[in-house]
């Protein structure tokens, strides 16, 4: 889905629970997160760390890894890497938003495009999204990537 230029961090995106009756857009999504050799999975709304089941909720906050932190507000878990410069905002469910400190989405490769505000060299790679599109905004502070 999406990484730096010096593969420091990634973000990929598994679209399972998903059949000929559901579209793209309500097929959970799990996520497989890397950060600095390190590795936090969520499966079916839970997190994981080396396969073990990690609590968060609204009460409980996780650092899940040394650089890997994880939070529930409201419907969402925010998972924060890289002291806070990239965070994933998820549903659990079938929304996946990457949010990427203002000035480092020039950095980006992969689904995600190369953030310079060029679509025309951002490249899918064949029927990568099944024909649903993906989007960078530049909004005050961050850079938001949606899928």
């Amino acid at each position: 889905m999406a990484t730096d230029s010096q593969n420091v961090w990634s973000v990929y995106l598994s679209v399972v629970d998903c059949d000929v009756d559901h579209s793209f857009l309500t097929c959970r999504k799990d996520l497989t997160i890397n950060s600095n050799g390190q590795q936090v999975q969520v499966k079916n709304g839970t997190l994981f760390v080396d396969n073990v089941a990690l609590l968060v909720d609204e009460s409980h906050s996780v650092q899940a890894t040394q650089g890997i932190a994880a939070s529930i507000q409201g419907d969402f878990m925010f998972i924060t890497l890289q002291g806070g410069e990239v965070y994933v905002k998820t549903d659990l469910k079938t929304s996946v938003y990457i949010h990427i400190q203002k000035g480092r989405e020039r950095m980006l490769t992969g689904l995600c495009g190369n953030g310079n505000s060029n679509m025309s060299d951002d490249s899918l790679g064949a029927g990568a999204l099944g024909g649903n599109d993906f989007r960078i905004t530049v909004p005050n502070e961050s850079s938001v990537i949606s899928l």
